[in-house]
C-alpha cells in the first residue's frame, strides 16, 4: 500500500466511524504496545484491569526490558498465554536496543521486530471491523 492509498484508507474509516476510539487505555507509545501484546484472544477490559499495575512496576521499555519472565508473568497471567509476558520484555529490549539503551518511549514507534509491527497491525485491522 503506498502513502495516497494509506492516507485514503484513513479519509474512509475516519469517515465510516467518526466516533471511534480506541478501548484500550494506555497514554504512550510504550503502553499501547504493551497493551497490543496483552490484547492478543484477550478483552480489552482485562487488558485495562491488569496494566496500571504493570505501568507502576515497569514505567517505561528501560525499566521492562530488564524485567525477569518470572517476575512479569503473574501480572499479566489473567491476559492468557505465558508467552505474552516474554515477548513483551523482548519487545521492549529490542527497542531498547534500537536507543542506544536510552529507552524512551519515542523509540518505541521506531521499532521494527516482527513482533510490534504483527501485533500493531493486527490491532488496527481488527478495531475497523
Amino acid at each position: 500500500m503506498n502513502r495516497r492509498e494509506k492516507e485514503e484508507a484513513l479519509r474512509a474509516l475516519e469517515e465510516a466511524y467518526p466516533e471511534a476510539k480506541a478501548e484500550l487505555n494506555f497514554t504512550n507509545p510504550y503502553e499501547t504496545l504493551v497493551a497490543t501484546i496483552l490484547s492478543a484472544q484477550c478483552t480489552d477490559r482485562q487488558v485495562n484491569r491488569v496494566t496500571p499495575a504493570v505501568f507502576a512496576r515497569y514505567p517505561n521499555p528501560a525499566a521492562m526490558a530488564e524485567a525477569e519472565e518470572a517476575e512479569l508473568y503473574p501480572m499479566v497471567k489473567s491476559c492468557g498465554f505465558k508467552s505474552k509476558a516474554g515477548n513483551i520484555i523482548a519487545a521492549c529490549r529490542s527497542a531498547s536496543h534500537i536507543g542506544a539503551g536510552s529507552g524512551e518511549a519515542a523509540h518505541i514507534g521506531t521499532c521494527t521486530c516482527p513482533l510490534c509491527t504483527a501485533c500493531l497491525l493486527q490491532v488496527l485491522i481488527q478495531r475497523q471491523d
